[in-house]
Formats: C-alpha cells, sequence, structure tokens
C-alpha cells in the first residue's frame, strides 16, 4: 500500500473511533437525570393517592431523584390518564392506575387516548379487596 493511502487510512480509522467513543459517551446518559411525576387519578386521601405518597419516597430513593405525586382527580381517572398518554414517553411521567380505568375505556367510545397503544404497564403496586 503506498505511503499516501495508508497515512489516509490510519486517519479515517482514527477518526472513526474517536466518533464510535463520541457516540458511547453520548448515549451513556443516566437515567433519571431530573424529578419524576407520578400522577393520579384519584383525589388526595384516596386510596391510589395513599397508595402513591407511600410508595414514593421509596422510589425516590430507589431511583436518586425526587418523585413527585400530583393528584389529577376526576372522570374515574380519564383525566388523569389522558395527561399522562399525552406526556413524552421518557420515563418522567408515570400514573398510579386504579381498576376504575378498565370500566371507563369500557363505557365511552371517544377517549383521547387508547389505553393499550399509549401507556405501558409497569408493576402491580397494590391489590385491595
Amino acid at each position: 500500500m503506498p505511503k499516501a493511502q495508508r497515512s489516509r487510512f490510519c486517519l479515517y480509522m482514527v477518526v472513526i473511533v474517536f466518533a464510535q467513543l463520541l457516540a458511547f459517551e453520548a448515549s451513556a446518559q443516566s437515567y433519571p437525570n431530573k424529578p419524576v411525576r407520578m400522577v393520579v387519578g384519584t383525589t388526595p386521601g384516596g386510596a391510589g393517592d395513599t397508595i402513591s405518597r407511600l410508595l414514593a419516597p421509596k422510589l425516590s430513593e430507589y431511583l436518586g431523584q425526587p418523585v413527585v405525586v400530583e393528584n389529577r382527580p376526576g372522570a374515574s381517572g380519564a383525566i388523569a390518564t389522558e395527561k399522562v398518554a399525552k406526556s413524552p414517553p421518557d420515563g418522567y411521567t408515570l400514573e398510579m392506575v386504579t381498576s376504575s380505568i378498565t370500566v371507563v375505556v369500557a363505557l365511552r367510545a371517544n377517549l383521547p387516548f387508547d389505553l393499550e397503544r399509549d401507556l405501558a404497564p409497569v408493576s402491580l403496586a397494590s391489590s385491595l379487596s
């Protein structure tokens, strides 16, 4: 291989290696790096709110970021669910859902969200009887 070609090849290899290192560094951002919102579709003091407020400090401790509980009561949880469904899908907005949302989905045909398409279940937090 001629000297000019070899020099150009080495230069390309150095550029490729540095580009990969920079891409790796950019993709290694930690989650979460800002507060997490937990939206609750019940009034303060309700079962969903109480469970959320008990979970938030533990979740905050685990994530290393504050978890803020935000109440959006009304329409059997549909208002809170719409808020979460329209939030960016970046993992910084969670929702504490009660079983009443399944009834709302069954009874109302014109909801501004699709429960299966717009949201993803994360965990079962509690079971009330």
